[in-house]
């Protein structure tokens, strides 16, 4: 039994392990292909692996793209940035510092200074028409329309005195235009004479009113003097003095006189010469004349015959301007010559039936405007020295009057 037993056991071996060698060398089975199928079941997976693999690629791929368009995305995010960085910086000449409502760049000149903007008022807001010294405007000009400044460029403002600062004819340095009806020296009054005689001069030109344009004066004889009176007679036009020239004594004895250089001698003879600048407005001028002379009434028509001139060298007129209407002379056969009442006379050493005179007449010359003259007035004796004659100045004026001849009226 046991035998039995053991080869039975002995046959299986032997036909399991002839069935193991067989295998190796037969023919796939069926079941083989099977075995293929699964194993190229199992290629065609590690080809769709790889595939797999390649479009895991190519997602990587894409993914790089997307990460390249996110890194470009990015950038121009950034550069979006940097753009709002920009805008965002603010220039600091677009801040209105002192709250004023103008800028550096809108043309505030002081952006620290709430009065100075454009269009500030000129006197700092202070509400005085007065000057600060500062441009509050920002116009590049400093105190422009306001009393501090010079409108018409003249050298005065409104506050320096000047009544109209938008004429630069018009001025507290401006001399008086006898006749255009404008203050304008601004003193308040209207075409009134100029003064420069009061309270007191010594100066001959200045006494008889030469106040404007005088360059020189000389005065040669030996007789002349400032007058505030001359027996009735006094100074013209309101001034406080006028002058006298003579060919005696200046209120001395007139007959007889004093001859200061003897008989048929020109040693009585004085003279003033002024030399003058016309002034740019003036036209003219004229002053006051008084002759009063002892030759009359013994020696009328004769050749004993004191005289008084007043001789003009300018461009437009060249000669002795004070004459009558028949052109003669100042002197005792002139026609004005018809003050002869001793009362009128009274004090002046010419009354008393010893002389005569013409009273106060009145000369006008034209000029040119701007130019240099030279003006002689001169009183002498003729023929003899012992009796005398004075005449008296004042008065002097430029004008605008319109002549092409000098003329004297009483």
């Amino acid at each position: 039994m046991a035998r039995r037993l053991l080869l039975v056991l002995l046959l299986l071996f032997a036909g399991c392990y002839g069935q193991l060698g067989g295998d190796r060398g037969r023919a796939p089975s069926d079941d083989d292909d099977s075995t293929a199928d699964d194993d190229d079941a199992v290629d065609d997976d590690d080809a769709t692996d790889d595939d797999d693999a390649t479009d895991d690629d190519d997602a990587t791929d894409d993914d790089d793209a997307t990460d390249d368009d996110d890194a470009a995305d990015d950038d121009d995010a950034a550069d979006d940035d940097d753009a709002v960085d920009d805008d965002d910086v603010i220039d600091p000449n677009d801040q209105d510092d002192d709250g004023d409502g103008w800028t550096e760049n809108d043309g505030d000149c002081d952006d620290q200074e709430g009065t100075t903007y454009p269009g500030a008022p000129e006197d700092g807001g202070a509400g005085t028409s007065n000057g600060d010294g500062v441009d509050n405007d920002c116009d590049g000009v400093i105190d422009e329309g306001t009393n501090d400044y010079d409108d018409d460029g003249d050298g005065f403002t409104d506050n320096d005195g000047d009544c109209n600062d938008f004429d630069p004819t018009v001025s507290p340095g401006a001399s008086e235009i006898i006749g255009n009806g404008i203050d304008d020296d601004c003193d308040g009054a209207v075409d009134e004479q100029p003064i420069c005689d009061c309270p007191s001069v010594s100066s001959l030109p200045l006494a008889m009113d030469v106040c404007e344009g005088l360059v020189s004066s000389t005065i040669t004889g030996p007789s002349s003097g400032v007058q505030t009176a001359f027996g009735l007679y006094g100074p013209r036009g309101g001034t406080c003095r006028m002058i006298a020239l003579s060919t005696g004594v200046i209120g001395g004895s007139v007959q007889p006189g004093t001859d200061f250089g003897g008989f048929l001698s020109a040693g009585d003879t004085t003279t003033l010469t002024l030399t003058l600048a016309v002034p740019a407005w003036a036209t003219s001028f004229s002053f006051d004349l008084n002759f009063m002379s002892a030759e009359y009434p013994e020696w009328v028509g004769t050749a004993f015959n004191d005289f008084f001139f007043a001789n003009l060298t300018s461009q437009a007129f060249n000669g002795n301007i004070s004459f009558d209407a028949n052109g003669t002379p100042i002197e005792i056969n002139n026609a004005f010559f018809s003050v002869t009442s001793s009362s009128a006379l009274a004090g002046t050493g010419f009354d008393g039936g010893v002389g005569g005179g013409t009273g106060w007449l009145t000369t006008t010359s034209p000029v040119v405007s701007g130019e240099t003259i030279t003006l002689e007035f001169t009183i002498g004796d003729v023929s003899d020295g012992i009796y005398d004659s004075t005449v008296l100045l004042d008065n002097f004026q430029w004008g605008t009057d319109t002549l092409t001849d000098p003329n004297t009226q009483q």
